[in-house]
């Protein structure tokens, strides 16, 4: 390889190293007959343990929760809206204006609380019951907010 002088520095090579010094030991190779290699699993025993495992502890019991919980059963079937209730927490929260719609997968309330501007308050839910009562319980909670501020 042909090296060009420069003006301002001297080329100079590395001389050839005759031999590396050895970083890490050589890796053995394991032998044919390494009896890690031909170990047969072991059949569990009384004795071996997990760690943190103790005899006197009974496993947690697991319990499945009732079909009520996850909306499903005889406490899933639809309510009927109870308007009078509604009326009075409409009344409570001084809104004028709300509106209730059919959406895929259930029902949409929305209702604006008064204030300049409205307060936008909407939610979802799979019965009209459940979407009426969520957004008014977010209405009420956006409103103790405001009043908090204030």
């Amino acid at each position: 390889m042909p090296s060009y002088p420069t003006a301002a520095m001297p080329i100079t090579r590395p001389a050839p190293a005759t031999t590396r010094p050895g970083l890490l030991p050589r890796r053995q190779q394991p032998e044919a007959n390494s009896t890690r290699m031909n170990q047969v699993p072991r059949a569990a025993n009384s004795r071996d343990r997990v760690r943190l495992q103790s005899e006197d502890v009974p496993p947690p019991v697991l319990e499945m929760p009732p079909p009520e919980y996850f909306g499903l059963g005889r406490n899933s079937q639809p309510t009927e809206v109870d308007w009078l209730v509604v009326q009075r927490r409409l009344d409570a929260l001084k809104i004028t204006r709300f509106h209730m719609q059919r959406v895929p997968g259930g029902f949409r309330f929305t209702c604006v609380i008064p204030g300049s501007p409205g307060i936008r308050i909407e939610a979802d839910g799979l019965t009209e019951s459940e979407a009426i009562d969520l957004a008014l319980s977010r209405a009420e909670s956006k409103q103790r907010q405001l009043a908090a501020k204030h």
